[in-house]
C-alpha cells in the first residue's frame, strides 16, 4: 500500500510539473493542459499496465521452478542410465576380447 501511495504522489508531482510547463513555456490554456495532461496520465497508465502484465507472480515462479526441477531430475535418470549402459558395453567388450584370446591361444 505503501508503494502505491508513493506511486500516486509521485505521478501527481509530475502532472504538476507537466501542467505547470505547459501552462507556462507553451502558453497553452487552462483546459489545454489539462486535458494533455489527463491524455499523458492515461498512456502512462496503459503502458504501465502492459509492462505489469508481463510480471511473474511468486506462484507462478513456483510452478515454473517446480517444471524446471522435474525436466533435470529426468535428464538426470537418462543420464544414469546411459553412463550405466556404456559401462556395462564396455565390460561386455574387455570380456569378449579376453575370451577371444584366450580362444586363439588354445587354437
Amino acid at each position: 500500500m505503501a508503494h502505491s501511495l508513493l506511486k500516486s504522489l509521485n505521478m501527481e508531482t509530475m502532472s504538476l510539473k507537466l501542467y505547470t510547463l505547459l501552462r507556462k513555456e507553451l502558453n497553452l490554456s487552462e483546459e489545454q493542459a489539462i486535458g494533455l495532461v489527463h491524455a499523458t496520465e492515461g498512456i502512462a497508465e496503459e503502458e504501465s499496465r502492459k509492462l505489469t502484465g508481463h510480471l511473474a507472480t511468486r506462484e507462478n515462479l513456483k510452478e515454473h521452478t517446480h517444471s524446471l526441477k522435474e525436466k533435470i531430475h529426468a535428464v538426470e535418470i537418462r543420464l544414469y542410465r546411459s553412463i550405466f549402459l556404456t559401462g556395462l558395453i564396455q565390460v561386455l567388450t574387455v570380456i569378449g576380447g579376453v575370451l577371444a584370446v584366450a580362444k586363439f591361444l588354445h587354437a
